[in-house]
């Protein structure tokens, strides 16, 4: 989450960035397959107008702002994201900048998207707003990943995040893990759960906890501070099940019950992940669909294959919970995007259960590193997060 209180110098180009980036949060959700952006407008160093991009389909942040501020003559805009230049369902943003008298234009990530990517800059100038330039780059690209990363592959990206002992155990001998992290690190989670279409679990966590995968406002309240006043958008639970397990007692598990939030309308509510000599021919249970693939050789799923089968559909960002066997195939087969680690302390013990493969490591420079930001402190946990690097 882009944290409310800015930092930065009143006035400065980072300054109304950073507002842009709280602005953008405001489509939590709604916004996909869209991305979440933010725009301010300013002049003589006061906000004149803000917008957001609040669900797909409707006005983009920059043309919310326009009419947010009325009159935007001699202005500059803040856009968390290169303003498109291409005309879809909404109005070319640059088009609609220039129209209405803005001078500069500031923005943050670079689109991924083909129609508009790496073009602002030269379609300003052709409708004649030359002053433009960036700021917060690297805040900008963070809060878009998964949308720039997903758009660049085409294929789903993968947020695989762990709450952990500081022994990096994630349950105890039995399986029990609830709840291994504090409440601030628990309503991460279901920040993430908001933010993605998408949340992804193996078989054997349904088994062990019976979970709904659903974001509730207590526990997100814990890390967002106060929920916003909008309808809750929840994910699609998708669940790893190569054998079928779960098809004999679907209907009774609580992922199967729908009655709760607003599921995304173009898409199953549950999708259940089988190998394809174990996928069923069809299904009782309402809003719930199976993606059957051929396993390889080695009897496994491929996870490459996984994830451009789920963004076809229309899911492209997800977060993995879990559990242990699940991270550690994503580790094994290099499918993760992102990895958070939520340590907390606790010791469980050698006899915990882990969540690493074994990588053959004969000496420290073998082992794989983790490019990580700083570490951040949530209530008692400390989080880690990062992009993996390759395997050797």
């Amino acid at each position: 989450m882009i944290r409310q209180d800015n930092p930065y110098a009143a006035g400065s180009d980072e300054y109304f960035m950073h507002e842009a980036l709280v602005l953008a949060q405001g489509g939590l959700g709604w916004a996909s397959p869209n991305p979440l952006v933010g725009c301010v407008l300013t002049r003589a160093g006061r906000i004149i107008g803000r917008g957001y991009h609040a669900r797909d389909g409707e006005r983009h942040a920059e043309v919310q702002a326009l009419l947010d501020a009325g009159a935007a003559m001699g202005a500059t805009a803040y856009i968390s994201l290169e303003p498109c230049s291409h005309i879809g369902r909404q109005p070319s943003c640059c088009h609609e900048l220039s129209r209405a008298g803005v001078e500069r234009v500031v923005w943050g990530a670079q689109d991924a998207d083909p129609r508009s990517a790496r073009q602002a800059e030269s379609a300003l100038h052709q409708l004649g707003i030359a002053n433009t330039g960036r700021a917060l780059v690297r805040e900008c690209e963070q809060f878009l990943d998964y949308y720039l990363s997903a758009r660049s592959h085409q294929r789903a990206f993968a947020h695989l995040k762990l709450a952990l002992s500081l022994d990096s155990k994630l349950a105890c001998p039995t399986g029990h893990s609830q709840w291994l992290s504090g409440p601030e690190s628990h309503g991460y989670a279901h920040y993430l759960r908001l933010k993605y279409d998408a949340v992804l679990v193996g078989f054997r966590t349904v088994l062990a906890d019976n979970p709904r995968l659903t974001v509730r406002p207590d526990v997100l309240a814990a890390y967002y501070g106060s929920v916003p006043q909008v309808r809750l958008r929840q994910p699609v639970r998708v669940v790893l099940d190569p054998s079928g397990e779960l098809l004999p007692q679907l209907a009774e598990l609580a992922l199967a019950q729908t009655e709760e939030g607003a599921f995304r309308e173009q898409l199953p509510r549950l999708i259940l992940i089988c190998a394809s000599d174990r996928a069923p021919d069809r299904l009782t249970v309402p809003h719930t669909q199976v993606v059957a693939l051929a396993a390889g050789e080695d009897g496994r799923l491929s996870f490459a294959e996984i994830f451009q089968r789920l963004y076809r559909l229309g899911i492209h960002s997800i977060l993995v919970e879990g559990g242990g066997r699940l991270a550690a195939e994503l580790i094994r087969q290099q499918a993760v995007d992102k990895l958070t680690l939520v340590y907390t302390p606790k010791l469980i013990g050698a006899d915990g259960l882990g969540w690493t493969p074994q990588l053959q490591c004969q000496q420290i420079s073998d082992c794989p590193l983790i490019s990580t930001d700083q570490p951040k402190i949530m209530g008692n946990d400390v989080i880690l997060e990062g992009i993996p690097f390759k395997l050797p």
